[in-house]
């Protein structure tokens, strides 16, 4: 992997958004998290981010800095499929 993404999970429930969370920073990317409330828009306020993961359908527009480019979103929805979030990250950093 050329270098590790900065993604952002957001997720209702607390553990599922921390077992996400603990899925990808283990894979070497940096991780804040939200969830799908007012924290959300306080989330970003510093540094980038590369991708959101999120349960939220579709995630609040609040969440992105306005004056970045909207980063790709991976939703996750259902039973998480650790493997292939994993991999979708992971394509996603060669292409960053």
């Amino acid at each position: 992997m050329p270098h590790g993404l900065h993604v952002l999970v957001v997720d209702g429930e607390v553990t599922a958004r921390n077992l996400i969370a603990g899925m990808i920073e283990g894979d070497g990317h940096a991780v804040r998290v939200a969830n799908d409330g007012d924290a959300t828009e306080r989330a970003p306020e510093s540094g980038e981010i590369d991708v959101v993961v999120s349960a939220t359908d579709p995630p609040r527009p609040a969440l992105l800095d306005r004056r970045r480019p909207t980063p790709p979103v991976i939703a996750v929805d259902g039973p998480i499929h650790g493997r292939k979030l994993l991999a979708a990250l992971r394509d996603l950093a060669g292409d960053i």
